[in-house]
């Protein structure tokens, strides 16, 4: 909805979003996002998370375990647009192969343009 359809983040009520998504909001989960304003879970995932790609990134971040077991992270991926379920599919295992590789350090070109946040809109309508 932030990024959608310019909601600022305070006016975002997530109960509105379960049920506009068809999910009870009563159930555990929603229940738990709702009411529990607690973050030291989410906190400690990232303090590992960057404990493991290194703290010059932002988010998303993702981590693999390479072909020695070893765990590696990095930020991304970041795509333009969405794509469909085959191609998002391939994509990943693109991602999961050359991640993977202890050999594999980073991948990145400048931006011309900023993505296209309107084509996750056809996911929530």
């Amino acid at each position: 909805r932030h990024f959608v359809d310019g909601e600022k983040y305070e006016d975002i009520d997530l109960k509105d979003i379960c049920q506009d998504l068809s999910f009870d909001p009563d159930q555990d989960v929603a229940k738990e996002a709702i009411e529990n304003y607690d973050d030291s879970t989410l906190e400690d995932h990232m303090k590992n998370a960057i404990e493991i790609v290194g703290d010059d990134v932002g988010v998303p971040l993702i981590i693999f375990e390479n072909e020695d077991g070893e765990k590696q992270g990095y930020f991304g991926p970041v795509l333009q647009t969405l794509p469909d379920t085959e191609e998002g599919l391939q994509l990943w295992d693109g991602l999961s192969r050359l991640a993977t590789s202890k050999h594999f350090y980073e991948l990145k070109r400048g931006r011309d343009s900023g993505p296209d946040v309107e084509s996750t809109d056809r996911v929530f309508n």
